[in-house]
Formats: C-alpha cells, sequence, structure tokens
C-alpha cells in the first residue's frame, strides 16, 4: 500500500515514516508534502497513492482547505487526518470535507495501523478517545457527536429512540434485519456507546429527545 505522508512538522513527518517503515506492506512516497495550502493540495496526490496521511499540529483550518480541495479534484481519494485529543473539534469537519478517518496524535502505532488499513479499505475510522472527547462535550456547547452519522444512521437512530426493536426498524425502513442489526453497530462505535441505555443518555444530552 502506497501512503503519502503530508506533515505540518518534519519532526512528526519522520516519526511516522519511521513507524510505518516497519510494517511490511506499507510503503510511503517521497519526498515529504508540507501541510500549507496551496503547495500541499496541488502536490500531495497522485496515481501511485493509495492512502493520504495528513497531520495538524496547529489545529488551524488550512488542514481542512486542503482535504477540501484534494477531495474536490480527486473524489475518491482515501484520507485520514491525525489531530491532537484537545482538537476534537475539527473531527466533523474533516469528515464532512471527505476525510474518511481522524486519529489522535496520541494513539499508539497498532491504531494507526489499524486506522490506515480500514481506510484503505474504503471504511470510515474514528479514533475511540475522540469519539469519547466528541461525547462529553456539552450540548450548549453546539457540538453535536451525532453529526458524525450517515444519513441513514441518523434514520435507524430516531426509529430506535422511538423505541422501535431490529424487526421493526428492517420493516419500516424496507432493508434486512441484518442491515439494522449492521447499522446499529456502526452507531454504538461512532457514539462511544456500548448499550442502548449509554446511546439514550447520550441522546438525551444532546437534544435529540426529552427525558419521559
Amino acid at each position: 500500500m502506497k501512503i503519502q505522508l503530508i506533515s505540518e512538522t518534519t519532526l512528526i513527518h519522520d516519526g511516522l515514516l519511521c513507524l510505518l517503515d516497519s510494517e511490511e506492506d506499507l510503503s510511503v512516497i517521497t519526498p515529504q508534502v508540507k501541510c500549507s495550502p496551496p503547495s500541499c493540495y496541488q502536490s500531495c496526490h497522485s496515481d501511485e497513492t493509495d492512502l493520504i496521511v495528513i497531520d495538524t499540529t496547529s489545529g488551524k483550518y488550512s488542514c481542512i482547505d486542503c482535504i477540501r480541495q484534494v477531495t474536490r479534484r480527486h473524489p475518491d481519494v482515501k484520507i485520514l487526518v491525525i489531530i491532537w485529543r484537545e482538537q476534537f473539534t475539527l473531527v466533523n469537519e474533516a469528515l464532512h470535507n471527505g476525510a474518511k478517518g481522524v486519529l489522535s496524535m496520541e494513539a499508539n502505532q497498532a491504531l494507526l495501523t489499524q486506522a490506515i488499513r480500514e481506510v484503505a479499505a474504503g471504511q470510515q475510522f474514528i479514533d475511540p478517545s475522540l469519539q469519547q472527547a466528541l461525547a462529553e462535550v456539552p450540548y450548549q456547547q453546539m457540538i453535536n457527536p451525532f453529526d458524525i452519522l450517515s444519513e441513514r444512521e441518523k434514520t435507524v437512530l430516531q426509529l430506535i429512540l422511538k423505541g422501535n426493536n431490529t424487526e421493526e426498524c428492517a420493516t419500516r425502513l424496507h432493508i434486512s434485519k441484518k442491515t439494522v442489526a449492521n447499522h446499529r453497530t456502526q452507531i454504538n462505535k461512532k457514539m462511544a456507546v456500548h448499550d442502548l441505555g449509554q446511546l439514550t443518555r447520550l441522546a438525551i444530552r444532546h437534544n435529540l429527545i426529552k427525558p419521559v
């Protein structure tokens, strides 16, 4: 798998390069590309690139602009963004503008390679620590973790919160029970919850439903 690294700093770029070089099936394309528009999104993509990894240490929106420009030119490109945990408010922006995954800078090597492989396979990946940070933000701060759900997942969520079981959701949406179950699994994963009780409490906190 050929990976293009886009970094704001040489130190982090070289650290990622060292980690990825130890994986036999991963190859980093050189030279380094600095994350500083407009040079970034004009040179970071090529036909040889399977995945783009972008890190941002400053938290500035130059990273988001880079993602937006790259995906506008190459709609099928797969992008993984690495941010500091305290920059978790960038998660929704990154995904909305075309990134397929967001990873915390504090992640270990195992989680980094997992994120790379899942995003490269076309799956969405959100670091569990970032999911948790989003879930802990009070709704008064206008940051809604449910924004990261797909439209279909939001529809399934609404039915679940109204008391519909898997079979009832499947009937209403004209899809299979297995598909509904997959959506429920993804909802729980993205929201960093383990059961309906936790999901319901999170929905109440973010004003999706009113407490009984």
